[in-house]
């Protein structure tokens, strides 16, 4: 259940649970309290710590059941000193209580504390105002001549169970309805109907940034979809360019692959003598005559290592001049490790991928077996000769 009091420190009316008011005082919440329009739909009991009392003066002779109700009999309560007997009487009768109630309700220091020469000020709790008014025409107002009568300012919180009255002097009156003229910062002039009810239009307001939103998502999708498409497209365009591109080039680079390799001077092997070495050793030198060497030994590379170093060292180098030679030079033979043709044999054997990680002591161990063997395939060539011949 609900009532309708006025504060007489303000002269504020408010619809507020019927629990919060006893004995000429009504309960509060403190200025620290927010959600004040819950507590009051809520009905919660004031405490101490969250409640503070003031004085004020009962408008409604009986409790009201809905808020609704009640927050619409506060705001006829600010023309009405008595709420019960104002829905029985006319229209002529609200005027003439309007006037008595505006007469009643403000005292002598307050009308000395609104002068048009000062600034608005904001009052204490429990008060609370919004900046935030509409305003009433003539016709709402009729039958209102005074020539000292004080303008009001009705300030209704967005929960609309709260509003304040404050007076000022008025400055003209035209065609017996008054205009409301203060020397207050904002001149306003406010309606004393009650305003909607402000869940629905904040309701109303959500439904409709809601549906903005979603139109807004919707249209920045589509667009991004697009952008998208674009994108896609730009980026297999330039595929299909660079392939053209690659395409057009690579003869060209293989052409001048070819005329590189024609104008070098291939390796006579295999080396039977001193002079051949010598002339080999120093066209390894070249890098181009070297990397055209390694590919055509890798040519010959086997399912080992063993095979290979056969097939290569085979077309390479004849027994007669390797039987001279040993990997590191031992037992006054000449140093095979150090020569060119060497680290020829090396590159050609790693140009295959599954050599390519091959330690350099297991390739020099198999050549060096191949070197020491020299004179023993020698000699076996020479009985099979004879042997031929014999046949």
């Amino acid at each position: 259940m609900w009532t309708v009091v006025v504060f007489q420190n303000d002269n504020t009316v408010a619809a507020v649970p019927t629990n919060w008011y006893k004995d000429g005082l009504c309960a509060w919440p403190k200025k620290a309290v927010k959600h004040k329009s819950d507590l009051i739909k809520n009905q919660t009991e004031p405490t101490r710590s969250e409640f503070d009392r003031f004085p004020a003066r009962q408008l409604s002779s009986s409790p009201i059941e809905s808020l609704i109700e009640a927050e619409e009999k506060a705001a006829k309560g600010m023309f009405f000193s008595d709420l019960s007997s104002a829905e029985e009487n006319t229209t002529n009768d609200n005027v003439d209580r309007k006037k008595k109630l505006y007469k009643d309700v403000f005292t002598e220091k307050e009308k000395k504390q609104s002068q048009p020469s000062k600034k608005k000020r904001s009052l204490s709790p429990p008060p609370i105002f919004d900046d935030s008014f509409a305003s009433t025409s003539k016709d709402q107002l009729p039958n209102i001549c005074d020539d000292n009568i004080d303008s009001q300012v009705i300030s209704s919180q967005a929960s609309n169970t709260k509003i304040s009255l404050f007076s000022t002097e008025t400055d003209n009156i035209i065609d017996n309805n008054i205009t409301l003229a203060t020397g207050f910062e904002e001149n306003m002039l406010f309606q004393s109907t009650p305003k909607p009810d402000a869940s629905v239009q904040i309701q109303h307001s959500n439904s409709i940034n809601d549906a903005a939103f979603v139109n807004f998502v919707k249209s920045s999708l589509i667009n991004i979809k697009y952008d998208v498409k674009l994108l896609s497209y730009s980026i297999d365009s330039l595929k299909t360019i660079i392939q053209n591109i690659e395409m057009n080039t690579s003869h060209i680079s293989d052409n001048n692959a070819q005329q590189c390799i024609s104008n070098i001077q291939e390796l006579k092997w295999p080396i039977t003598n001193m002079t051949q070495l010598d002339d080999n050793e120093k066209l390894l030198t070249d890098a181009l005559v070297k990397n055209n060497e390694v590919g055509l030994l890798a040519r010959l590379v086997g399912k080992s290592i063993s095979e290979s170093v056969r097939r290569m060292m085979s077309r390479m180098f004849d027994d007669s001049f390797l039987q001279n030679y040993s990997f590191l030079g031992f037992k006054g033979k000449r140093k095979f490790s150090g020569l060119s043709c060497c680290l020829l044999l090396f590159d050609a054997i790693r140009k295959e991928k599954k050599f390519t990680a091959t330690p350099d002591h297991e390739i020099s161990t198999i050549v060096a077996k191949w070197l020491a063997q020299a004179p023993n395939r020698i000699s076996k060539k020479k009985n099979n000769t004879l042997a031929n011949n014999i046949l």
